[in-house]
């Protein structure tokens, strides 16, 4: 996750694909649980169990499990 996020989508386009994961969790942020579950479950390069434990440890959540996604997908994607 230390790589920049493929520059043909937007910010707000990856913040409206977080969006769908947010369940429960506060506007602009993830529940790690939620984001392994959708790194392992959706798309057409679904990451095994392992992969998807070894990128999320990069995160850095808070005291609830949470991360704040906006302030990661804005650093990440600026230039």
């Amino acid at each position: 996750m230390s790589r920049k996020v493929n520059a043909t989508y937007s910010s707000d386009q990856v913040k409206n694909a977080f969006k769908l994961f947010e369940s429960g969790a506060p506007t602009g942020f993830i529940k790690i649980e939620n984001l392994l579950k959708s790194l392992t479950t959706y798309g057409t390069e679904k990451l095994t169990e392992a992969q998807a434990q070894e990128l999320v440890s990069q995160l850095e959540p808070d005291a609830n499990g949470l991360v704040n996604y906006t302030e990661y997908i804005d650093m990440m994607m600026h230039e």
